[in-house]
């Protein structure tokens, strides 16, 4: 994992858990991310990310989900668009994140 994708995770992780509050971030401090288990076998799952360009923001979009499935494994929809914006040429950009990925390409 390069160390913008790094940056961005921890962003996002230290976002969510302000958004929780302090009992669920102290849960999810102390659970770190290999706490989903199936009949006690841990399965890490992580949050992929990925940005796409595009003639439309609907086409960057639909780009940045593509890489997503090209890039990661087992994530899974719904996507979230994280931002978007407007480049000056007019092409758009989009930044999605899914949850419970379980691998990197």
């Amino acid at each position: 994992m390069n160390a913008r994708r790094f940056a961005i995770l921890t962003a996002a992780l230290a976002t969510a858990a302000g958004l929780a509050g302090p009992a669920a971030t102290a849960t999810a401090a102390t659970a770190g991310p290999a706490a989903a288990t199936t009949h006690g076998t841990i399965h890490p799952a992580f949050i992929g990310h990925e940005e796409g360009r595009g003639a439309t923001l609907d086409a960057a979009i639909q780009n940045a989900r593509q890489l997503m499935y090209g890039d990661y494994v087992g994530c899974k929809a719904p996507f979230i668009l994280v931002s978007d914006g407007q480049f000056a040429d007019g092409t758009w950009w989009a930044d999605l994140a899914a949850n419970g990925c379980t691998g990197y390409r």
